[in-house]
């Protein structure tokens, strides 16, 4: 059986920003992972809700994802608020750039930025959320229709 349809755009966000320029290939689909300063800069993709409404269409349901992007990166020669615009722009421009299978409209919702940790070498982060729409069936949430 095919993994819930949620995880599956997870997975396919990660490949569609894998390999930006700014965070490489330091991009993980768990929100609870440790980035220890070798993983900087990196992305880390969840989903953060998901709505779901009946639809008219053979026991249909329709779905508003909420995924959150979060890009990390410490300060360095750059200052810290551009490397977030950076990666910010990098992955709008990959996630606008993919066509995602069974997906129905895909959107930015909001960004965030914020400082994370203490000290001389603070930690930015970026917060990107966006709205995926899709349907599936009651009964067969692993398959959009």
């Amino acid at each position: 059986m095919a993994d819930h349809f949620r995880r599956q755009i997870v997975d396919a966000v990660a490949t569609a920003v894998t390999g930006l320029t700014t965070t490489g290939s330091n991009v993980f689909t768990n929100r609870v992972h440790r980035l220890d300063d070798a993983k900087l800069p990196a992305l880390v993709i969840y989903s953060s809700s998901e709505t779901s409404a009946r639809t008219n269409m053979n026991n249909g349901l329709y779905r508003e994802l909420s995924l959150v992007i979060e890009g990390y990166a410490k300060q360095g020669a750059t200052a810290i608020d551009e490397v977030m615009d950076t990666i910010a722009k990098e992955v709008e421009v990959a996630v606008a750039g993919t066509s995602f299978t069974g997906v129905l409209d895909v959107y930015l919702a909001s960004t965030d930025m914020d400082l994370v940790g203490e000290g001389d070498n603070p930690v930015g982060a970026v917060k990107l959320t966006f709205m995926f729409e899709y349907r599936t069936l009651l009964n067969a949430p692993d398959s959009a229709t």
